[in-house]
């Protein structure tokens, strides 16, 4: 082989190693591609005010701008989501979209409560592969960061940001059907809601009619009326900006009533739950509420109990204790009607604590006579008080008497009369004894009065002298 041949040799290795990098390099660039490669996070949430929250997620990867559907999966008390966790308005994003975007949902939540919550997404020629983002946690009630509006980001509340809603964000939409029309609540979240161009758009199968413009007031509110619908029909609806600038809601759906009767629209929700008891409350959106005849019906397995009629005031709020309960018990309830003209509520459930197993001892008082300073350690059986700082000044003067004072006195006046029976005639001597006599009988004079002054000012202020009082820190009496 020349010299020639073999430099071809070694170029046609070199072509063909190339070759097999970049076939190799192109497929692991086309797998990065797949639909197993899209990221969905959950992002943290808003805090608008005491009752208003929103949830935020994030989702990227979506190379090939497929049609994709996010909402969050969420669940009071329990972070465990793979079964029993409520869902909010599914965001249907057509084709075509970004390959990665922000989305947000606002749920309706109960006050003072604890809530896990997760980002959750699927491609919507796909719906049963779906997507998680991480779980996170919200305690609702009124903030203490600072001013609100405010978003918390991931799950530490100490990294909060000012929250600018510049999306068509809606809150939980507010329903009331009749057979021809349907009445639809809700409350946008953005900088200047009025300035907003917003319709919803409704239909059967597809979104084929439009409402007029929106009527938007200072806070966001929205109420609006689409007439002329047909009977015992689901609608699908929508909250879409007109100039295309901002995100549509999320998806939701209605159902308008037959001919010869009105549904139950309520949001109902328990709190206030013990060992035995829970507190139902509900929100009952009704043209005449105080009319209705309505009670809760509960039970573990099935709906076994029933309550009393509800007190339902004019604003179509009603509260109602469930007692008798069984502690660590799952129960589930909804709202029905005794007339039977309106469908029942959808069932929700809650879980009863669980009655301890055994109890805290009780701690007890140390008995009398305790060696330590103050007869008492703070806890509710045994509780520091007055009386016992009153003790405690005793105990420390008693101290400086019976082993500081006396003591000294004691070895003072013995050196005295050492120096007097050791003399011997000389005057000196005398003097000094004499004089350490004095100073000894003036200074146990001293003390003594400061102690009557301090139990002195103790009576003044309420302390009983008789108890405890122990001028020399002996036994009492």
């Amino acid at each position: 082989m020349t010299k020639t041949d073999l430099k071809l040799f070694l170029i046609a290795i070199m072509v063909l190693s190339g070759v097999f990098c970049l076939s190799f390099l192109s497929g692991t660039k086309i797998s990065a591609q797949t639909q197993d490669q899209i990221v969905v996070e959950t992002t943290g949430y808003s805090v608008l005010s005491a009752s208003s929250f929103v949830f935020g997620g994030y989702y990227s990867g979506n190379l090939d701008k497929k049609g994709f559907t996010t909402y969050f999966e969420f669940k009071k008390n329990d972070g465990n989501l793979s079964t029993g966790a409520e869902e909010t308005i599914k965001i249907v994003r057509n084709i075509g979209v970004r390959e990665s975007n922000d989305f947000y949902t606002s749920p309706e939540l109960n006050l003072f409560s604890t809530y896990y919550f997760r980002a959750v997404g699927y491609f919507n020629d796909s719906p049963s592969q779906k997507l998680y983002g991480s779980t996170l946690r919200l305690d609702t009630g009124p903030s203490f960061i600072g001013a609100i509006p405010f978003t918390v980001e991931g799950n530490n509340p100490l990294v909060a940001v000012p929250y600018i809603p510049t999306e068509v964000l809606a809150g939980a939409f507010f329903l009331s059907t009749t057979d021809k029309t349907a009445n639809i609540r809700t409350k946008v979240y953005n900088e200047n809601p009025q300035g907003l161009k917003l319709k919803i758009e409704y239909g059967e199968d597809d979104f084929d009619f439009e409402s007029d413009f929106l009527q938007i007031d200072k806070a966001g509110n929205i109420s609006v009326t689409l007439n002329n619908l047909n009977p015992e029909t689901k609608y699908y609806f929508r909250l879409f900006d007109t100039t295309k600038n901002l995100d549509s809601s999320g998806e939701g759906t209605f159902a308008t009533q037959s001919t010869t009767g009105s549904q139950i629209l309520a949001s109902v929700s328990v709190d206030g739950i013990t060992e035995n008891s829970a507190t139902f409350r509900a929100a009952i959106y009704n043209e005449n509420p105080q009319n209705l005849k309505l009670k809760v019906e509960y039970g573990e397995n099935d709906f076994t109990a029933q309550s009393g009629f509800l007190s339902i005031d004019k604003s179509g709020n009603a509260s109602l204790a469930l007692t008798g309960l069984k502690s660590g018990t799952v129960y589930k309830y909804r709202l029905i009607n005794t007339a039977e003209v309106f469908d029942v509520t959808d069932t929700h459930i809650f879980t009863t604590k669980t009655t301890p197993t055994t109890k805290p001892t009780t701690p007890t008082a140390p008995p009398a006579g305790s060696t330590g300073l103050v007869p008492c350690d703070g806890s509710v059986a045994n509780p520091c008080g007055f009386k016992q700082i009153g003790d405690l000044i005793n105990t420390v003067i008693g101290f400086i008497f019976k082993n500081i004072v006396l003591p000294l006195a004691a070895i003072m006046f013995a050196y005295a009369g050492f120096l007097l029976v050791t003399s011997g005639g000389e005057t000196s001597k005398r003097e000094e004894a004499k004089k350490i006599f004095t100073n000894v009988t003036i200074g146990l004079v001293i003390a003594a009065a400061a102690f009557l002054i301090v139990q002195t000012v103790l009576v003044i202020v309420g302390y009983n002298t008789s108890v405890g009082i122990n001028w020399f820190g002996f036994e009492k009496p």
